[in-house]
């Protein structure tokens, strides 16, 4: 398997990926949430509305197909450089929310045009939850400990058998399996890949502390229910996202033995890594389908009754996406569309963590530009 074939094989198993997500996305939020729009009781039954869904899956299916064959056309058949292939992969993964986007429109502009409301008589704030969500769900943040021992193990027994270790050091390996690029033994080669598993752990922490921290709606009906199942929501999520760190921090650091025992060609490991890969994907799939994002899948004290919030998609954009609300001084709030909390644009603080992150995406492509290949 050459590089640009492997290229293509990741590519598409992205892309299946998010496409299988994607197809599931009405089935993570509430039942009143149909592609990150508020739908009161009585709509949900309406047979427009389940004819957009339809399509939406459909639509998504058809994209996913074309993107798959665009793919195979810039690999094979147009001969496009690898720098080019790696340009295509970061975003044509994108090209798949446009579906998301074009039919959150859709129902929005169904549901002006059929007059249907959310009837709201009242606000309700738990002023608590403030409080309770970090000492409750939050308490559990010492798990990350786990993740952090086996960088600290690794490490260890790399600094132990450092004198073992070939002055030149397998640092990449091409898509044969064999080492295709070697280093200079130092210090800092050897303890890289523990570099790499810090980052990937502060990485995932501060993502579990934005998910903790994010302002949660409780809803209108049944309010201490509803809080009850978040804080449980909240706390599986912690264990989840501490699985995924250390089977993450486990892949990484077993790579990492590769320069002890010079392992020139790693092809027998990968297919452990295929298997934690799709073992962290299908956790994430199972937690958020059984739970949900903030609770609305777990099972209710006082029977399977909708549960009533403030309709404000207005503040919802990008395809139910992004909040933008200047009036609320919340820095994260939980998904519309999808799992997790996404940023309030609304806000100073807000603006700046997007602009940190379109930084980061832009500086991780301009290399691609100058290394050579």
């Amino acid at each position: 398997m050459n590089e640009r074939t492997l290229l293509f094989v990741i590519h598409i198993i992205c892309v299946g990926i998010v496409a299988f997500t994607q197809l599931l996305l009405p089935n993570f939020t509430r039942k009143n949430l149909v592609l990150g729009v508020a739908i009161p009781e009585e709509a949900l039954e309406d047979f427009k509305l389940k004819r957009l869904v339809r399509e939406f899956r459909l639509v998504t299916i058809l994209v996913t197909l074309v993107t798959i064959i665009l793919s195979f056309g810039m690999a094979y058949l147009w001969n496009s450089s690898v720098r080019l292939l790696i340009l295509w992969m970061v975003f044509g993964s994108f090209i798949l929310f446009l579906p998301v986007i074009y039919y959150n429109r859709k129902i929005r502009e169904w549901k002006a045009a059929s007059g249907y409301q959310i009837q709201v008589k009242k606000r309700v704030a738990d002023l608590s939850l403030s409080k309770q969500k970090l000492t409750y769900s939050g308490v559990n943040l010492w798990l990350y400990l786990i993740p952090l021992a086996i960088v600290a193990i690794g490490s260890i027994y790399i600094l132990i058998n450092y004198d073992k270790i070939p002055d030149q050091i397998p640092m990449h390996y091409g898509a044969s399996g064999e080492v295709d690029r070697y280093s200079q033994k130092s210090l800092f080669v050897a303890l890289y890949p523990t570099l790499v598993n810090l980052f990937l752990i502060g990485v995932i922490f501060v993502s579990n502390l934005f998910f903790l921290k994010a302002k949660q709606r409780v809803a209108i009906t049944d309010s201490e229910d509803s809080l009850r199942r978040l804080l449980i929501a909240r706390k599986i999520w912690t264990y989840s996202f501490v699985a995924t760190t250390t089977l993450t921090v486990l892949m990484m650091q077993g790579l990492s033995l590769t320069m002890v025992y010079n392992i020139t060609n790693i092809n027998p490991y990968m297919n452990w890594f295929w298997v934690i890969i799709v073992l962290i994907v299908v956790v994430q799939i199972l937690v958020g389908l059984k739970v949900g994002n903030t609770g609305e899948k777990l099972p209710r004290q006082h029977g399977e009754t909708l549960e009533l919030f403030e309709d404000d998609d207005k503040y919802w954009i990008f395809g139910g996406s992004i909040y933008y609300n200047p009036d609320d001084p919340a820095v994260m709030v939980p998904k519309r569309v999808g799992l997790g909390s996404t940023i309030n644009l609304g806000t100073t603080v807000g603006k700046i963590v997007m602009l940190g992150l379109l930084l980061i995406i832009i500086l991780s492509i301009v290399p691609l530009f100058f290394i050579p290949m």
